[in-house]
């Protein structure tokens, strides 16, 4: 338990930085800026986008980054942002 305020740290840099990109990263580009974000310890990080890839691109690889993060996940919460029910779709497969 904490004593006094608490800061919660949330970094949505994988998903609402990279969608402003013009050039879509591999997996291997994502994971080590992932890698990157875990260094500073954020409570939460958004990693991807379950949107369409025809209008998102960027997010066409998101089942593979998950599959590719699921082991360097450790007690920090991972979240992707799924708008509609064809993206829960994606996810759950």
């Amino acid at each position: 338990m904490v004593n006094g305020p608490s800061v919660e740290l949330i970094d949505v840099s994988l998903r609402d930085g990279l969608q402003m990109e013009a050039r879509v990263l591999s997996i291997e580009e994502k994971v080590a800026l992932f890698k990157r974000v875990l260094s500073y310890h954020p409570t939460r990080v958004e990693v991807t986008s379950f949107v369409h890839p025809k209008w998102v691109p960027q997010f066409s690889d998101a089942e593979a980054l998950l599959t590719a993060l699921r082991y360097e996940m450790p007690k920090t919460e991972s979240m992707a942002f799924v708008p509609n029910l064809k993206g829960l779709e994606r996810l759950l497969k």
